[in-house]
């Protein structure tokens, strides 16, 4: 489903019973349950994670440059609200708040924190034997974003995604692709503009029953650099990655979900770790 940088939305039961074109009686996953709250219900979702990424780095030195490990961990946790408009628009939004560390070789270099409101929609915008196609769009409205000498800003991200699935009882396929934009951040450098961000990830997703979900996936995703005066820092990164989750409905109402990445690539290393909880009334 979504990447590091984007998690899988908030779970959501019996939302999208009567939309998918499933068989009679199939048991559809939770997470794909979870893409688009029914009309005129409202969830609310807690969420935490935390995910480190290492690599190699050339440091300067006396004798010219040594190489060096490289490691970025960031925390984060959020607070949202999905509401679902009609049976086919779901409007939300998402406080988010999050941490930065960065070590060189073990030692301390940096750190800052960041916040944001996210606003977005999810749209289906088809249905069909062949399977179903959601659409979204996200904008952080306001946001202090990590390493940002400026402050509050306005509409300092925005993203575009698509997920296509298809229900094969008792497992459903997806795939899903995303464009992401980030506004310039004041730095000591210098103004940086990030670069965008694509990422495409392809899943199984497989329920054990009306309670228990499991999946399986992997991803890719293809991060252009960020420039300086229009100069570019680095160049583009390229990383793939595997998927693991579970998802349980504990209660009635409530869902929890635990998913973790794992970086595929002998010269990195880290992962990530998430947790949420939500709530349907």
């Amino acid at each position: 489903m979504a990447p590091a940088t984007r998690q899988l939305p908030p779970l959501v039961p019996g939302l999208l019973a009567g939309a998918l074109s499933a068989p009679a009686g199939a048991q559809l996953p939770l997470t794909i349950e979870a893409l688009l709250v029914s009309e005129h219900r409202l969830t609310a979702t807690l969420g935490s994670s935390r995910g480190s990424h290492r690599e190699p780095a050339l440091r300067p030195g006396p004798q010219g440059p040594t190489l060096a490990w490289h490691e970025l961990t960031v925390e984060q946790s959020s607070l949202g609200l999905r509401y679902g408009l009609t049976p086919r628009l779901e409007l939300n939004a998402r406080y988010e708040r999050s941490s930065l560390r960065r070590e060189l070789d073990g030692q301390f270099t940096a750190t800052g924190t960041g916040e944001r409101l996210v606003l977005g929609a999810n749209w289906l915008a088809a249905r069909g034997v062949a399977g179903s196609l959601l659409l979204d769009a996200r904008v952080a409205a306001l946001g202090r974003p990590l390493g940002s000498g400026d402050g509050w800003q306005r509409a300092t991200r925005g993203s575009l995604g698509a997920t296509w699935y298809r229900p094969l009882d008792p497992v459903v396929l997806s795939l899903a692709a995303r464009y992401q934009r980030e506004a310039p951040v004041a730095g000591a450098a210098g103004r940086r503009r990030p670069g965008a961000l694509f990422s495409a990830d392809a899943a199984v997703n497989f329920a054990v029953n009306d309670r228990v979900t499991l999946i399986g996936g992997f991803g890719l995703s293809r991060r252009e650099p960020d420039r300086i005066a229009r100069r570019a820092i680095g160049g583009t990164r390229l990383r793939s990655s595997v998927d693991l989750g579970l998802a349980v409905g504990p209660w009635a109402g409530g869902t929890l979900f635990l998913r973790g990445r794992l970086p595929l690539g002998a010269a990195e290393s880290g992962g990530a770790l998430s947790l949420e909880l939500l709530q349907t009334f």
